[in-house]
C-alpha cells in the first residue's frame, strides 16, 4: 500500500470507526477504490490516479477534509463517491449508485 493509500484508509477508518475499511482494489494505473462496509451498508471512495500522482499525502488528506468527503459518504449509503479533476484542474466529486444496486 502506498503512502497516499495509507493516508486515505486512515482518514476513512477515523471517519467510520465501526466500519471495515479495506485497502484499495485497483490494478496498476487504475484509480484506486476504497470500500467502506458498515454492517449491511457499503460505500466506496474512488480517487483518480492523476490526483494521487500530482499531490502529496498531506494535500490528499487536506482535500478530503476540506471537501467533507466522509460526511458526503455518510449521507450517501450504497453509493460510490468518485473524485477526479476536470480539464481546468478543478476538483470534481461525482456520486453514483454502486454497480448492481
Amino acid at each position: 500500500m502506498s503512502d497516499h493509500e495509507r493516508v486515505i484508509v486512515d482518514y476513512l477508518a477515523a471517519a467510520f470507526p465501526a466500519a471495515q475499511v479495506s485497502a484499495p482494489s485497483a490494478s496498476a494505473g487504475a484509480s484506486p477504490v476504497f470500500p467502506v462496509i458498515e454492517g449491511p451498508v457499503e460505500r466506496r471512495l474512488e480517487i483518480s490516479r492523476h490526483i494521487l500522482d500530482d499531490v502529496s499525502e498531506r494535500a490528499v488528506e487536506a482535500m478530503l477534509r476540506t471537501n467533507r468527503i466522509a460526511e458526503t459518504m455518510r449521507d450517501q449509503p450504497g453509493k460510490r463517491i468518485a473524485i477526479s479533476r476536470d480539464r481546468c484542474a478543478e476538483l470534481v466529486v461525482e456520486i453514483s449508485p454502486l454497480d448492481g444496486a
